[in-house]
């Protein structure tokens, strides 16, 4: 869209081709007129007759060569047009006619389908005429939509529903309370789909998690870390910053041991839990974990998980057992037995998510947001590793997150950047809110670059951001008519013609929209007003099943999908090796475990049947 400037230069441009056009109009019309003038005389002069001759030359002698006779004529309309031609150059005046105080309309019906694909099944639907192609490239904007409705605006049946019916990508959805899983699985599963469901709802359905099969490099702890410690800071954040960085170091020690030293089946979640728990805070004695990173920087010397155990260290008992509570308490959630399983593998296969169709289900309760933050840091991972594997070998179809409910899925590190760069890839998401202070609620600082990096918007109706859409449509442009009568012995009527500027739709316009009826913006393109999909014509809604009929024939549950799992336990074998196995660490130093430390490592396995035998004498200082 051009801007004020660039308007009237280009009016002006516009307005000099007119002039040099009627110039010459102009000249070969008055020469003609002259040559015909100068055929009759002055003493004869008779104007049809002129006009007659005039007409006569145009149509059979249209080119002749002026005599000295015609300069003053041609002098004369020259200068006129130069003048009227340095009067628009000069003219500085920012006339815009008709559109003086704002230029917004609505679009048209074809402005309104300008970005869509001939083949629907290859378009990304936002209302009941607009749609957007799935090749980005042919109409430069990206996928990345922003879709705010309020409570029963219908964003899950208006908008979510018709684009998972679609089925034209893998597809990664948030789902509250689990519905759209019962309603479309068996849609998608008929249509090719493997079926992923991760569920903090009910954790007794899901599929098994485990983070550390994701992690590929060293920067990838730092930024699962980063994410549980944003979500679970219960509005700490502007507490003092050193113990969140003490905590921070703490677990990266930990989890940095987990990847780098132990077996590929121990690298799980819990075992951070109980690697916590072996920790006893002491200036004099030493606990389990102090033994392993001492042996594990004589044979390895200061790798990353020893340097950040020694900042833990560093700091004065009563410090590190500060530290040490708040990390056990952000933590706590491993202790519960579900949640303990949950993480205890991994089957969703996030890697090949871009490899093969997939629709990936999380399943979010709508009442408690206590476990929603276990979402944040599986998308956290998700986006990850989607964009190392679109840049090492490509994906093999587009990916769309429908993240409906978004406020509500916890933090996710960053997400301001993963908007920008996931267009290339061929991902893109679906950010579905109530309302546009939610976003400014839980990504206060970055809120405007997130909506900026939707090339759409999709507004379905509400009172809170009726003013924010009011402000976005912009203002018009209008015409009013003012009659004025004045009664008595002179009775006079006075009509007056003005405009005005008004907004496209005021607030209360926005508020009190039909209930059918939504607002469509799109980057570059003249704001719509629609209507709002019609789940009903789409070819796939009868393979729909319905959560409110448990008899309904395509209905999907999580006892239908196909599985392939193994399961294992969840040990310490790392901790038990090296108890066992390793009694020197230090050429002639011998460690030996108290009976404290002898009685936790008992506790910590006896779901393992392992025993610690011996009576030992525990050496408190090492050479």
């Amino acid at each position: 869209m051009l801007t004020i400037e660039e308007k009237i230069k280009r009016k002006k441009r516009e307005d000099l081709i007119l002039v040099g056009v009627l110039y010459i109009i102009v000249i070969i019309l008055a020469m003609q007129f002259y040559r015909s003038y100068l055929s009759y005389g002055s003493e004869n002069f008779n104007l049809n007759e002129i006009v007659n001759t005039m007409n006569i030359n145009l149509q059979n002698n249209f080119m002749f060569i002026p005599t000295k006779e015609y300069r003053d004529i041609f002098l004369l309309i020259t200068i006129a047009f130069i003048i009227w031609a340095l009067m628009i150059i000069t003219n500085n005046k920012k006339y815009m006619p008709g559109i003086e105080h704002g230029s917004a309309r609505w679009a048209t019906l074809k402005e309104k389908q300008k970005f869509q694909n001939k083949d629907d099944s290859k378009n990304i639907i936002l209302t009941d005429e607009i749609k957007l192609n799935l090749n980005d490239k042919k109409i430069r904007r990206n996928h990345n939509v922003l879709t705010i409705g309020g409570s029963g605006a219908g964003k899950t049946r208006f908008y979510v529903k018709p684009n998972l019916m679609q089925c034209n990508t893998s597809f990664i959805i948030t789902d509250p309370k689990g519905e759209l899983f019962i309603e479309t699985g068996k849609m998608f599963k008929k249509n090719g789909y493997k079926i992923k469901v991760f569920n903090v709802k009910d954790m007794k359905e899901t599929m098994f998690y485990n983070p550390f099969k994701y992690i590929k490099k060293e920067q990838d702890i730092f930024k699962l870390i980063k994410c549980i410690i944003k979500n679970t800071d219960n509005g700490k954040s502007g507490a003092d910053p050193f113990w969140e960085k003490a905590e921070t170091a703490l677990l990266q020690a930990i989890m940095f041991y987990l990847y780098q030293e132990v077996k590929e089946e121990d690298r799980i979640l819990p075992n951070v839990m109980k690697l916590l728990r072996t920790i006893k805070v002491s200036e004099e004695d030493e606990d389990i974990l102090d033994i392993i990173f001492k042996k594990l920087e004589e044979e390895k010397g200061e790798t990353i998980a020893v340097k950040q155990y020694k900042v833990f260290k560093a700091g004065a008992g009563k410090t590190a057992k500060s530290i040490l509570i708040t990390a056990l308490s952000r933590l706590a959630f491993l202790d519960l037995p579900e949640v303990e399983r949950m993480f205890s593998m991994d089957e969703l296969e996030l890697d090949k998510i871009g490899k093969q169709k997939i629709a990936f289900f999380v399943i979010i309760p709508d009442t408690d947001t206590s476990f929603n933050f276990l979402v944040a840091m599986l998308y956290t991972q998700m986006f990850d590793i989607l964009c190392q594997t679109a840049d090492k070998e490509g994906l093999d179809l587009k990916i769309r997150f429908m993240l409906d409910e978004f406020a509500n899925i916890g933090q996710i590190p960053d997400f301001e950047k993963v908007l920008a760069t996931i267009r290339s890839r061929g991902i893109s998401a679906n950010i579905i809110l109530q309302s546009i202070s939610q976003l400014e609620g839980q990504y206060k600082d970055t809120w405007k670059g997130i909506i900026d990096n939707c090339d759409s918007t999709v507004f379905l109706g509400g009172q809170e951001t009726a003013e924010w859409i009011s402000k976005k449509l912009g203002k018009a442009t209008i015409d009013t008519k003012a009659i004025n009568y004045s009664k008595g012995r002179n009775s006079s009527t006075s009509e007056n013609n003005s405009n005005l500027g008004r907004e496209l739709m005021t607030k209360d316009e926005v508020e009190n929209m039909p209930d059918n009826d939504c607002i469509c913006f799109i980057r570059g393109n003249r704001p719509a007003y629609s209507k709002k999909y019609n789940i009903e014509k789409h070819k796939r809604y009868k393979e729909l099943g319905d959560v409110n009929n448990r008899k309904n024939k395509n209905n999907f549950y999580f006892d239908d999908i196909d599985r392939d799992i193994k399961e294992i336990s969840i040990i310490d074998k790392s901790i038990v090796e090296l108890t066992k196995e390793n009694k020197t660490f230090d050429n002639n130093v011998t460690v030996q475990v108290n009976e404290d430390l002898r009685d936790e490592l008992e506790k910590l396995f006896e779901s393992d049947n392992l025993e610690i035998r011996g009576e030992y004498d525990y050496e408190k200082e090492f050479d």
